[in-house]
């Protein structure tokens, strides 16, 4: 039998996976992968991780399918190694960059190993885009690995939170499921959360996860309109990040407390807060021109903007040709697997008919450039949101009577209905008192309740 060492999960089941996702990626029927060598109910089971088969017969079909299963004891104890890194500093709420790119850059070794649910499970939850490969071996999983699998549910707006919590209640989990709900607006929700998640930070002795637990508190408080408590959380926070010589993290607390005092209308107060922002990103400039706008001073306002408008663009241009390089190493995932089939000769008569192979290399063409243009739409989509809220802002400084013109009017309203099915509610709920002043102004009274109802 394949032996392996405690801490690398149930074999049989990973074993399992491995031929069933092999076995559909090469067009193989379970009829034609098992044929002389067992049963089709019997390779079911196999797949299903039902039954411990025998080393000749595991043997056998990673032979048909061309699978290198990495079992030797050194690569496994340093595979070991460095999976048992990424839970510790998932929980630990530390950076986990350079064990990703280690992860990353010996993908193909990990996902022909007994570790080939956990670096599926560390790169989707790394590139949190929507997928539908981890699904079929969610009862293949050990209870960490299935942990971060409702994890990644809950990035991808599938509420699992109530199950993931009744597993593992831990720090980490408590205070991301706190931080999701803030993004989505549910502050209430998510100050109960945050608040049980920065006691267990404190408790397990997570700086870190306190860190970002008080940022949110800041954020959920102010999101309520919370003057006070916002503030509170929020100087917590800075005096952690101070702590931890965390320099970027103070400045967006600074950015945060100056958005929320703009969108109170405190706008000196705000102006004061933005400009301590040592790291200035594209919104900050948005903010910033709002205030000189306020303030009467409109041609430095139109500058901040242009200045903002400029490194915008630049930013999404880097973020569409990062997209096109992830997209050609794609290229090369998906050349492997052609040579695979190329090289399968004496094997034809097992596959499925010749014309559903060509059908299928066509279909995995299509859906490869879908891949491709899905990834570049999104940041497409990026941009034009960051696009629709600078102009509305640009008309405002360009148009003395903005106020009464149908067309900013409309810009302001397709800028609220773009953003609020694409980012936080925040982003939303940062317009709703300019479109409430045209309401106001235009005396339509009704639509003020409409648009509130609308955009909440």
């Amino acid at each position: 039998m394949i032996m392996i060492e405690k801490g690398c999960g149930n074999l049989k089941t990973v074993i399992g996976a491995k031929i069933r996702m092999e076995r559909l990626k090469l067009n193989y029927s379970q009829e034609g992968l098992c044929k002389g060598i067992c049963t089709v109910s019997y390779l079911s089971k196999i797949e299903q991780g039902q039954v411990e088969a025998g080393e000749n017969i595991i043997q056998l079909l990673f032979q048909k399918l061309h699978i290198n299963f990495h079992m030797d004891e050194e690569f496994v104890k340093e595979a070991s190694q460095l999976i048992d890194n990424l839970y510790d500093e998932l929980y630990s709420f530390e950076d986990m960059t350079l064990l990703l790119k280690e992860l990353n850059e010996r993908k193909e070794e990990y996902l022909n190993s007994p570790y080939l649910l956990d670096t599926l499970l560390f790169l989707e939850s790394d590139s949190q885009q929507q997928g539908e490969e981890l699904n079929p071996y969610a009862s293949c999983m050990e209870q960490r690995q299935y942990e971060i699998y409702l994890y990644i549910q809950c990035l991808q707006g599938i509420d699992k939170s109530q199950e993931l919590l009744h597993l593992n209640p831990n720090a980490y989990y408590t205070t991301h499921l706190g931080i999701m709900r803030c993004q989505r607006g549910q502050f209430v929700e998510a100050l109960e959360l945050l608040i049980r998640g920065c006691e267990l930070c404190a408790k397990e002795g997570y700086v870190k996860g306190m860190l970002h637990a008080q940022t949110f508190l800041g954020n959920s408080y102010s999101g309520l309109n919370n003057n006070e408590l916002m503030f509170r959380s929020y100087k917590v926070a800075a005096r952690i990040a101070k702590s931890l010589k965390e320099v970027k993290i103070i400045s967006e607390i600074n950015y945060n407390i100056g958005s929320s005092l703009l969108e109170w209308n405190q706008v000196q107060q705000a102006k004061d807060y933005l400009e301590k922002c040592t790291y200035r990103s594209v919104l900050f400039y948005q903010k910033y021109a709002i205030c000189l706008e306020k303030l009467g001073d409109y041609e430095q306002a139109k500058k901040t903007l242009q200045e903002g408008f400029l490194k915008l663009q630049q930013a999404i241009e880097e973020s569409i040709e990062e997209s096109k390089e992830e997209s050609k190493e794609e290229s090369k995932e998906e050349s492997k697997v052609e040579l695979k089939e190329e090289s399968k000769g004496e094997l034809k008569e097992e596959l499925i008919e010749e014309s559903n192979k060509e059908s299928n290399k066509e279909l995995k063409e299509e859906l490869k450039e879908e891949a491709d243009a899905e990834s570049i739409e999104k940041a497409k989509e990026v941009l034009q949101a960051w696009l629709k809220m600078y102009e509305v802002v640009d008309y405002r400084l360009t148009h003395k009577d903005y106020i009464n013109e149908a067309e900013y009017e409309e810009k302001l309203y397709d800028c609220m209905t773009y953003l609020k099915g694409l980012l936080p509610i925040g982003y939303v709920k940062f317009h709703i008192p300019y479109y409430i002043e045209v309401l106001e102004k235009k005396r339509r009274y009704k639509d003020i309740y409409r648009i509130l109802k609308e955009f909440s």
